[in-house]
This record gives structure tokens, sequence and C-alpha cells, in this order.
């Protein structure tokens, strides 16, 4: 009798133990283990998809350039100095605890080759330099400077331009980019890259860097990951954050961007002493929270943005807050826009200056967060025990809003006299009963103590 071995399982070719699914018979046995191979490959794919640190992203790598072969010298501890003038790359650098040192008067130039500089060696230092000219791929993720797996590496004082990335951090732990000037490539803002961009790592220091002309600054999968002291320009988000745990972004500036700050899905954001100005348009927020818990944000300003703050279904984890406090709310569309807020958010000592709308809200009911010791330039009580606080709490309602609610563009002639008196006939005679914004019972008075003033907003 004829025997033959699949996968290491004896097979008689006559046994009458088969399977036929039209056409030749299948050993029982065979297809146990092909199946078991298939859901196997399925169950580990899906557990990819549940946890993104675990994909090696695929790329096609650029051919290094003549600067590769001075960089494979180098040896662990080593300084290398690049003299004055362009050296052309890619380069990959590959040994541990190296410094590249350009002196503020070096270039690497990648001729539009894939990544300028690629790490993927723990504790490098890239310092001084000039990087341009990445190549145009996003699936590959093109970028000025590429951190893969390079813990404890540091970017210091170098200029990025012409790249579609800035700097990708990838997997990588206790890495810092300080003091450090990125543009990305002169294309429509959704097709730049991202100036700076966080993926899957941990401990990561933002410093004293200015981006500008590129699509955001981004942490994802991320956690413990510090902005500081950035400025951020003419872009999309200047920081905006997906599943990201313990983020600081503190002591910024984003001016003339769609969005300052956007938190996706976070958890323990501190948002605090930052500046954001004209984030305008269709999009226009200052700082955006959805379903997000444990943020606390205190003495940051936003000014002549179309929406102040968002937010959006947060907090969303159970028994969790988030505390607005000391913030200054000014010149905005809305100073606040609530879409389905929830219990949970706290707002004290924050200063409303010259909103068109303080706060708004898509629901029809109250909001159910605390409001304590606002001060509210729309508030019209008296303080006659000179204590600093209003006499009668402060409660705004929203009435209907009929010309506005239904044809937003309208919105451009408010302020005209035609619309306010529109506006004032639907407070007089209202079609519905006006919903109650929210209830302030201890409204502050004293407007020196917000510290803001519309000489100083107009810098």
């Amino acid at each position: 009798m004829i025997r033959a071995s699949v996968f290491g399982v004896g097979w008689n070719p006559r046994s009458t133990s088969t399977s036929k699914l039209n056409g030749p018979a299948f050993p029982d046995k065979v297809i146990v283990i092909a199946a078991t191979f298939v859901i196997s490959s399925l169950f580990l794919g899906l557990t990819a998809a549940a946890n993104p640190g675990s994909i090696t992203p695929w790329r096609s790598e650029a051919a290094t350039g003549p600067l590769q072969a001075t960089i494979d010298r180098l040896r662990p501890g080593a300084h290398l100095r690049l003299p004055k003038g362009v050296h052309f790359g890619p380069i990959v650098v590959r040994v541990s605890n190296v410094t590249i040192d350009g002196g503020g008067d070096a270039v690497i130039d990648a001729r539009g080759h894939g990544s300028v500089v690629v790490v993927e060696a723990n504790g490098v230092t890239l310092r001084g330099l000039t990087i341009r000219r990445s190549g145009e791929s996003n699936p590959d993720v093109d970028a000025g400077i590429s951190l893969r797996s390079a813990n404890g590496s540091i970017v210091d004082g170098c200029r990025l331009e012409d790249v579609l990335f800035g700097i990708d951090v990838s997997h990588g732990t206790h890495v810092t980019i300080r003091n450090s000037e990125i543009s990305s490539k002169a294309f429509e803002p959704t097709m730049r890259g991202d100036a700076i961009r966080v993926w899957s790592s941990s401990d990561v220091l933002v410093q004293g860097n200015h981006w500008h002309d590129a699509r955001d600054a981004v942490s994802w999968y991320s956690e413990r990951v510090t902005f500081s002291r950035n400025r951020g320009e003419r872009s999309r988000y200047s920081v905006h954050s997906m599943y990201t745990k313990s983020l600081m972004v503190s002591n910024n500036t984003f001016e003339e961007n769609s969005v300052g700050v956007f938190v996706m899905y976070g958890l323990g954001t501190t948002v605090i002493g930052n500046t954001v100005k004209r984030s305008s348009g269709v999009t226009g927020i200052g700082l955006g929270l959805k379903e997000t818990s444990g943020v606390y944000a205190d003495g940051n300003t936003f000014v002549y943005c179309a929406v102040g703050v968002l937010v959006d279904n947060s907090p969303w984890e159970p028994n969790t807050r988030n505390w607005f406090r000391n913030n200054q709310i000014a010149f905005n569309g809305v100073g606040i826009m609530l879409a389905n807020d929830r219990a949970g958010n706290e707002f004290f000592r924050n200063a409303f200056r010259g909103n068109r709308i303080d706060v708004d809200t898509e629901q029809r009911r109250q909001s159910p967060g605390q409001w304590v010791e606002n001060t509210w330039d729309a508030y019209e009580g008296l303080d006659r025990d000179a204590d600093g606080f209003g006499d009668v709490p402060y409660v705004p309602k929203k009435y209907g809003d009929l010309l506005t609610g239904e044809h937003p563009a309208a919105q451009f002639f408010v302020g005209a006299p035609v619309l306010t008196l529109i506006n004032i006939i639907e407070r007089l005679v209202p079609i519905t009963e006006p919903i109650v914004l929210l209830d302030d019972p201890r409204p502050r008075m004293s407007r020196a103590s917000s510290g803001l003033t519309t000489g100083g907003l107009a810098q």
C-alpha cells in the first residue's frame, strides 16, 4: 500500500475517511490543518490591527547617497563634525551613541529620494544640520529625519525644509526634539506631511521648536509626550493627539492654523499656558476634546477663533472629570461649543470677553457641567456688596435663532440692524421655550482680575 506524508500526517489515498468539495478528495486531517492555519493567520492580523504598536510599516527604502560611506565608518561614541557645504544623502545610521554635528552650516540633501536621515540605533544625536529634499511618498512616510526604534535619540538645533514629513518618531522612548525649525513641501495642506509625528512611543519631549506650513504635529498611540514652548503656524492641526495617555501641551503659541490643539480618545491630558490665535474657517477650533477624559486646561488664551473650545462627548471614561480653569476665551465666534457634553466638566474662573456667543450647545438641554466664578462680559447683574461677585446667578438662555440656525451663512450679518431686530423679536415673542445653557451661581465681576484687555490681544 502506498502511503504519503502531508504536513507530517500519514495519509492513505484509498482511505474512505475523506472530504469532497466539488472535486478531488482531500483528507480530513489536511483540511483541519489548513483551516487552522487560515484561522490563526486571521487572528494574528486582527490582533495586529488592535495593537498598532506591533505593526512594522512597509517601506520601500531609497538608495543611500555618497555620505553613507562616511557614516558606515563611525564607531560607537564617535562625534562626526560635517564640514560646511552640501552632503548628499539619504543616509542610514545604524551605530549607537554617535553624534552627527553640522555646526549650523552643513546640509544633508536627499535629492528627492526617501527619508533624508534614517536612524536605527539608540543614543544618536543630530545637531546643527540643515536637512532638505526628502521624497514625496506619504505611504513610505518620507521624512527629513526618521527615528525608528531609536531610543534616547536627540534632534537639536536642526533646520528641516522641503521635506514631506519633518521628524518621524516611531516605536521609540526617551526621544528629545528641540530648538529646530520644520516646514513641509509646497503642497496643498492635506497633501503635506506632519511636521512631527510621534507614533507608538513614550517619554518624548518636543521643546522650543518652530513648525510652519506643514500638515499636523501628531501624537498617536503613545504615552508621556510633551509639547512645550513651541510655535506652530499656518498648518492644519498644531497638535493632534489620538489614543495618547499623559499628554502635556504647555506654553506653546499656535497661530493661523485650522485647529490649535485637538485631543481624541485620550486620558490624562494637561493643557496649560498656551496661546491659540486665529484658528478660523469652517473647522476653526482653539482646543477640541473628543471622547477624552482627565483633561486639565489652565491658563490658556483662545482668541479670534471660530470656536474657542469644543467639548464633544467628554469626559468619556466613567467617573472621570475635565477641568477648565483660568482660561481667557475672547473675541471668538463661539467661546465654548458643547457638542453632547457630559457630566464631569468643571469651568472655574474663566474669562469670556467679546465673543459673539459665549457658550452654545447642540443639545436641547442645560449643560450638566459645573460653572463657577467665571467672568462674563454679557452679565447684566450688580455687585451691591462690592465683594467682586454678582448678586444673582448668570443664567444665559438660547432662543430659537431660527434664521441663523437654518441658514448658517446668515451669521455674516450678525450685528446688522435687520438681524438685530429679528433677534430681539425672537426673545420678546419666542416660538419655543428657550434653552437654559448653564447656571453660574457666582459670576465674577472684576474685569481687571482677568488680566485681559483688547489692546493686549491685538498684537
